[in-house]
């Protein structure tokens, strides 16, 4: 009975540590391919970076384009037309937001007459501008422009004063008319009559066909007389 006891703590020994040992060997082989997994997957992203990088010193040039095209497109041509005292007056093809000295330059620069305080080198071009540098003396375009407008304005508003000084031989009354140098009662009941049946006056040579008004009549109505 004692060796049967005793051959059963024996097997009970030997099994405990046969599941063990079987344990350990499994526990281990586990362990070896998580580790395999790593270093399979750390050998794949060292390639793929390897490559990238052999890629980008292979073609060095992709980079630089994109950024190339990138501001190509972030910066619009336009066309500026520049006349006057530059060395090569005409039309210039600059990026958008140019300005005007940078633009001057790429026509060959101003010449020794220009007169540099008459514009202003930092302003900014737009598409289809036209710009004029004057020479030193020269009256700015937009002086001239402003002194023409004066002086029209000025000779409308004589003209207008002296045509609302003149009798209107279509519109005047029989009193207005007698006003008039050398006419009377008589000549202005002509006229009144005359531009009833004609259906006014044409010119104011016409009063020349009024009945009784001639050419010494007319010299003296004509500086006074408008239609």
């Amino acid at each position: 009975m004692r060796e049967f006891i005793k051959g059963k703590k024996i097997f009970f020994i030997v099994s405990s540590i046969v599941i063990l040992i079987i344990g350990a060997m499994v526990f281990h082989f586990q362990k070896s391919n998580d580790k395999i997994l790593m270093i399979d997957q750390s050998k794949e992203e060292q390639f793929e970076n390897t490559s990238e990088e052999l890629e980008q010193q292979e073609n060095p040039s992709t980079i630089e384009k994109e950024e190339v095209s990138e501001k190509e497109q972030s910066s619009q041509e336009i066309m500026v037309h520049i006349v006057g005292q530059v060395k090569y007056p005409g039309v210039v093809e600059v990026p958008e937001g140019t300005r005007l000295i940078e633009a001057i330059e790429q026509l060959g620069g101003i010449t020794q007459q220009a007169d540099l305080n008459a514009v202003n080198l930092s302003k900014k071009l737009i598409d289809e501008e036209k710009i004029y540098i004057p020479k030193k003396g020269e009256i700015p375009q937009e002086d001239i422009i402003f002194q023409s407008n004066i002086n029209n304005s000025a000779n409308s508003n004589i003209s207008q004063e002296e045509n609302s000084a003149k009798i209107n031989i279509n519109t005047a009354d029989q009193e207005q008319l007698k006003t008039l140098p050398g006419i009377g009662d008589t000549l202005s009941k002509n006229i009144i009559e005359y531009r009833e049946i004609h259906g006014g006056f044409k010119s104011i040579e016409e009063i020349k066909d009024v009945n009784r008004i001639g050419d010494k009549i007319f010299n003296e109505l004509k500086e006074k007389i408008t239609i």
